[in-house]
Protein backbone atom coordinates (compact mmCIF):
# COMPACT_ATOMS: atom_id res chain seq x y z
CA UNK A 1 0.00 0.00 0.00
CA UNK A 2 1.22 3.50 -0.79
CA UNK A 3 1.50 5.38 2.50
CA UNK A 4 2.45 8.85 1.30
CA UNK A 5 2.69 10.93 -1.84
CA UNK A 6 4.92 13.93 -2.37
CA UNK A 7 4.32 16.24 -5.32
CA UNK A 8 6.75 19.01 -6.20
CA UNK A 9 6.64 21.55 -9.04
CA UNK A 10 3.71 20.01 -10.90
CA UNK A 11 1.27 22.38 -12.56
CA UNK A 12 -0.05 24.67 -9.77
CA UNK A 13 1.45 22.64 -6.91
CA UNK A 14 4.75 23.95 -5.57
CA UNK A 15 5.05 21.28 -2.88
CA UNK A 16 2.52 18.91 -1.33
CA UNK A 17 3.00 15.99 1.06
CA UNK A 18 0.02 13.68 1.62
CA UNK A 19 -0.09 10.94 4.25
CA UNK A 20 -2.48 8.28 3.00
CA UNK A 21 -4.80 5.85 4.79
CA UNK A 22 -6.86 2.87 3.62
CA UNK A 23 -9.47 5.28 2.21
CA UNK A 24 -8.69 8.81 1.01
CA UNK A 25 -11.14 11.41 -0.25
CA UNK A 26 -10.19 14.66 -1.96
CA UNK A 27 -12.59 17.46 -1.05
CA UNK A 28 -12.23 21.13 -1.88
CA UNK A 29 -13.42 24.13 -3.80
CA UNK A 30 -13.16 24.42 -7.56
CA UNK A 31 -9.55 25.01 -8.67
CA UNK A 32 -8.18 23.80 -5.32
CA UNK A 33 -5.96 21.17 -7.00
CA UNK A 34 -7.93 17.93 -6.62
CA UNK A 35 -7.63 17.01 -10.29
CA UNK A 36 -3.97 18.00 -10.34
CA UNK A 37 -3.25 15.52 -7.55
CA UNK A 38 -5.03 12.77 -9.51
CA UNK A 39 -3.10 13.72 -12.68
CA UNK A 40 0.22 13.52 -10.82
CA UNK A 41 -0.67 10.02 -9.56
CA UNK A 42 -1.76 9.03 -13.09
CA UNK A 43 1.59 10.16 -14.55
CA UNK A 44 3.46 8.15 -11.94
CA UNK A 45 1.44 4.99 -12.60
CA UNK A 46 1.73 5.30 -16.38
CA UNK A 47 5.46 6.02 -16.34
CA UNK A 48 6.09 2.49 -15.06
CA UNK A 49 5.10 0.72 -18.28
CA UNK A 50 4.80 3.48 -20.88
CA UNK A 51 7.06 6.05 -22.51
CA UNK A 52 6.45 9.28 -20.59
CA UNK A 53 6.95 11.49 -23.66
CA UNK A 54 4.27 9.55 -25.53
CA UNK A 55 1.95 9.73 -22.53
CA UNK A 56 2.30 13.50 -22.26
CA UNK A 57 1.92 13.96 -26.00
CA UNK A 58 -1.33 11.95 -26.01
CA UNK A 59 -2.72 14.46 -23.50
CA UNK A 60 -1.45 17.51 -25.37
CA UNK A 61 0.97 18.46 -22.58
CA UNK A 62 4.35 20.03 -23.19
CA UNK A 63 7.40 19.44 -21.04
CA UNK A 64 9.41 22.51 -20.10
Amino acid sequence: MIKEIRIRNFKGIDELWLNLCDLNVLIGANSAGKSTIIQAIDILLNSVDRDITEYLSDRGWKVD
